[in-house]
């Protein structure tokens, strides 16, 4: 049973009515968007913190990680495209990090075999200068028997051989003179 209501009683219930009415259907309906929208978040919040936790670890130096929602077609596969380039482009960068490292160890090498070379060759060169050396000092005090014996490097060996010969020839020229002059001395002496 409803009581009768007045006019005015009527008029000023009815915002009553309509708030209740109102709030009646509001609870469902904010119950149903909840349920509609809390799936919706989930989908973009846990790609999203996913993300993050990669771009952390790349972030961090591991170009192991893998980029989450790399295959999706909305934002968050465009995000993890741009997050894709940029671990690409990181390990590009280590890539030609190493590569020059290992060209300047290579030349640093190459630098020290060249110095080696230079100081084996001068070596050479001071090994040979005391061998003429003692040549001509013994040819200069009247030894005509002098030969370079000792091994010379390479490059001086058609020195070596040819001091060996020119003191050989003078020893030869010389020894002709001598006997030349033995020679002369019997003629003189038989004239006498």
């Amino acid at each position: 049973y409803m009581p009768k209501l007045t006019p005015e009683e009527a008029r000023q219930a009815a915002p009553r009515k309509m708030a209740r009415t109102t709030l009646a259907w509001s609870l469902p309906l904010l119950g149903l968007l909840i349920a509609c929208a809390w799936p919706l978040a989930r989908s973009i919040s846990r790609p999203l913190t996913q993300m993050t936790a990669a771009m952390r670890s790349l972030a961090a130096g591991d170009k192991t990680v893998a980029i989450p929602g790399a295959g999706r077609q909305d934002e968050i596969g465009e995000m993890a495209g741009a997050v894709e380039a940029f671990k690409k482009a990181a390990i590009e960068r280590d890539e030609l990090a190493e590569e020059a490292e290992a060209t300047r160890i290579s030349q640093d090498e190459a630098k020290k075999r060249q110095a080696a070379l230079d100081n084996a060759k001068a070596e050479d060169l001071r090994a040979f200068v005391g061998v003429v050396e003692v040549g001509f000092e013994r040819l200069s005090a009247g030894d005509l028997t002098v030969r370079m014996q000792d091994r010379v490097a390479e490059e001086f060996e058609p020195i070596r051989a040819k001091f060996n010969a020119s003191v050989a020839s003078l020893e030869e020229a010389i020894g002709h003179v001598v006997t030349s002059i033995a020679s002369i001395r019997t003629g003189l002496g038989e004239i006498n």
